[in-house]
């Protein structure tokens, strides 16, 4: 991590708390600015090498080690290694942290000197999940603390020179390579049937994060005590918990299930929740069944899927990702944004240009362009008979799947375009110049030639075409063709003589 990355975890106070340890001009900056310039000089070698010479010693045999571990340790395996060592007495409870820089650096109280070394830039918690340093307070050790990369190679240039700095006098160090990490010492936890969650002592931080994640804390003191109420694990739900797992946690922290009434009334809460829920930043995919077990079964795609919802649904989270997904694929689906778009996303002439305007974040729609128009040097696309013509045959809804798709992004499309939309979806050989053999004669006249056994076969169905059959004079024929043909429209031109 960078420092600015580093320093962007804390608190304004902390961040203030550093400054005054570093002795950085304050003058009422505000956090950016204080970020920058901290960051600036945290891990600047020579600043460093001062901050460790003012170090106490008790602190500098904190820092040797995490240096022997290789600068990065979890909380329970530093702590047990520093008391082990009589670096330490004490492990808890935290000071605020609005006094951090006023503790005394002979202090043997584990979070002390943890946020000592914080406040002095040598030292810190790496973040949560959720890239947040959500705890008791920021400056306190977390569950996993690192020494950054500078501060390692300070340390062992420093111990090159002049060897490990012995620790206070009063503490005994055994110099034996430090151990193996081993489980730490947890007081156990209660569940009662009140709904009410006791921690005994020796409390950890792993299960203080826990609780205070799911239930509501009611005192931190020398036994930690939360509730476990509707509202908080609702929140808990909201930011991605599964009820099941809180369920499972407590019984398993606790040795023993969950009393009775505790589990059915827990059980009822998650019902309740799942009753109508809002699924954020997610997708929707629709198709056939063969299609969706391939994408469901795509690696890529693997990581994001929810659940089926049938045999031609798929729901996944992460939208975006899902469209980058695709269309590596090169599966470009019809899509569909119930999220309201402000203007269309496409620009539609009546010739058939299409012009793109605030498509950045539709890495899809380049994509579905390509198959129905020709993409032109400037970013734009055209329309032409042979694509039209190629994408309706490829496609279940044929032209009306087109123009509704277009209109999807467009909004309403111009009425020439259209008419040429129907034109240049029409085979070529769907309309052409015929020059038929009629037989005009009065309808009764035709009843009675029918009533012939030899004449009969000879007289088809009176003339009723299914398409429009409209008179054009002999003259005008040349033109119509020529207009036709300039539309996209190509014609048979060939009439036959009559023998």
């Amino acid at each position: 991590m960078r420092p600015d990355d580093i320093l962007s975890l804390y608190s304004f106070n902390s961040l203030r708390t550093m400054a005054r340890t570093r002795e950085y001009p304050l003058s009422s900056p505000r956090r950016p600015e204080l970020i920058a310039g901290l960051a600036g000089r945290l891990l600047e070698p020579s600043e460093l090498r001062r901050m460790i010479a003012t170090l106490a010693a008790g602190e500098r045999a904190v820092l040797d080690v995490i240096v022997q571990a290789g600068g990065r340790l979890p909380q329970a395996a530093f702590a047990e290694a520093l008391l082990e060592r009589g670096v330490i007495d004490k492990v808890g409870p935290p000071r605020v942290r609005e006094t951090i820089d006023r503790i005394a650096p002979t202090t043997r109280n584990f979070e002390e000197l943890c946020a000592r070394l914080t406040a002095r830039g040598l030292l810190f918690s790496e973040p949560h999940m959720d890239g947040t340093l959500a705890g008791l307070y920021d400056l306190g050790p977390g569950a996993v603390l690192f020494a950054p990369g500078p501060v390692l190679d300070a340390l062992q240039q420093l111990n090159a020179e002049n060897g490990p700095t012995p620790p206070a006098q009063t503490v005994a160090v055994d110099v034996a390579p430090l151990p193996a990490a081993q489980p730490a010492v947890r007081g156990r936890l209660i569940v009662q049937p009140s709904y009410s969650l006791l921690l005994l002592p020796p409390l950890d931080q792993a299960t203080l994060e826990r609780l205070t994640a799911v239930a509501e804390q009611v005192r931190l003191a020398e036994v930690a005590e939360y509730k476990l109420t509707q509202a908080a694990l609702y929140a808990a739900v909201l930011r991605g918990v599964v009820v099941a797992d809180v369920i499972r946690f407590l019984e398993e922290r606790g040795a023993q299930p969950l009393p009775q009434n505790v589990r059915y009334t827990v059980e009822a809460w998650s019902s309740a929740f799942e009753q109508v829920r809002i699924l954020q930043q997610a997708v929707l995919l629709e198709g056939s069944a063969a299609i969706l077990d391939q994408l469901q079964a795509t690696p890529a795609l693997t990581p994001f899927v929810v659940r089926r919802l049938g045999p031609t649904r798929l729901l996944l989270a992460e939208a975006n990702e899902v469209e980058r997904v695709l269309a590596g694929l090169g599966e470009i689906p019809l899509t569909i944004n119930y999220l309201g778009e402000v203007g269309p996303l496409l620009q539609v002439t009546a010739d058939g240009l299409i012009t793109q305007s605030g498509v950045a974040n539709h890495l899809l729609l380049p994509l579905a362009l390509r198959r129905i128009a020709e993409p032109l040097a400037d970013g734009a696309f055209q329309l032409t008979p042979e694509r039209v013509r190629t994408a309706v045959k490829g496609t279940p809804d044929g032209l009306t799947g087109l123009i509704k798709w277009l209109r999807l992004y467009a909004g309403e499309l111009p009425a020439e375009l259209v008419a040429r939309l129907k034109l240049w979806s029409l085979p070529v050989a769907e309309v052409t110049f015929e020059q038929p053999l009629l037989l005009r004669l009065p309808h009764d006249v035709l009843a009675d030639l029918r009533a012939f056994p030899e004449l009969a076969p000879l007289l088809a169905d009176e003339y009723r075409p299914s398409a429009a059959l409209v008179r054009i004079a002999p003259e005008a024929r040349a033109e119509l063709s020529a207009a036709l043909r300039a539309r996209g429209l190509a014609l048979d031109d060939e009439l036959q003589s009559a023998s």
